[in-house]
């Protein structure tokens, strides 16, 4: 598929209009292993940005939780966003009854409410259940997510149109009677001109293409 070349910077905050939430399907592949993650990622344009840890737990024990976005395709049925999701197990004891749940939706009005509703929502999204996940132990995932060409929302700008696609991925578990939650909520677009913090839109008006540059910015609600 050919890679898009237009779309045009635009401030994800002022593009939230009154989109609806969307459920996207979950493949996951899980390699386990201790210590550090080196996992080979595919070559972009541009390098990627993972997101910076996050860190929602108070005192001891710890963990962290990131996500890299690695390809966006859209294609005549849906809307398919790739990346690699690392958890590591920093706490001084095994973390039990790990689940990873992820859903994603799309910019919209109220969407500071929808990720709320999502993360405090107990069986909301996709969801696995991992089991235990062993001190110094790092879980390795590439996440696939989709959503359906035909319930894909999207907005009109300057002519062309885009959306504005918002993963969303809870993690939680047990460790030593304490409870540990990772919250990640993460705009998806391609990587502003020159690096800049400025995010473009994904462009789906003209047919099946791959995205170049994909990138990922934390918002928090």
């Amino acid at each position: 598929m050919p890679a898009d070349e237009g779309g045009i910077p635009i401030e994800y905050s002022i593009i939230a209009l009154g989109l609806l939430v969307i459920l996207g399907g979950l493949a996951t592949l899980f390699r386990r292993r201790r210590g550090k993650v080196t996992a080979e990622i595919e070559e972009q344009e541009k390098p990627e940005q993972p997101s910076p840890p996050v860190r929602l737990q108070t005192g001891e024990p710890r963990a962290t939780a990131a996500f890299v976005p690695q390809s966006a395709m859209l294609s005549i049925a849906s809307l398919t966003i790739t990346g690699r999701l690392a958890v590591v197990n920093k706490t001084g004891s095994a973390i039990e009854s790990l689940v990873i749940r992820s859903q994603m939706i799309s910019a919209q009005p109220n969407q500071n409410e929808a990720i709320e509703a999502f993360h405090n929502t107990p069986d909301a999204g996709s969801i696995q259940s991992l089991g235990a996940l062993a001190k110094g132990e790092t879980i390795d995932a590439l996440i696939e997510i989709r959503l359906p060409r035909i319930e894909l929302a999207s907005y009109r700008w300057t002519e062309r149109e885009f959306v504005a696609p918002i993963i969303l991925i809870n993690i939680s578990g047990q460790a030593d009677g304490h409870r540990i939650e990772l919250r990640l909520s993460e705009l998806i677009g391609r990587i502003g001109a020159g690096g800049a913090a400025r995010m473009k839109p994904l462009a789906v008006d003209r047919g099946p293409k791959r995205f170049t540059g994909v990138t990922a910015k934390p918002l928090f609600a």
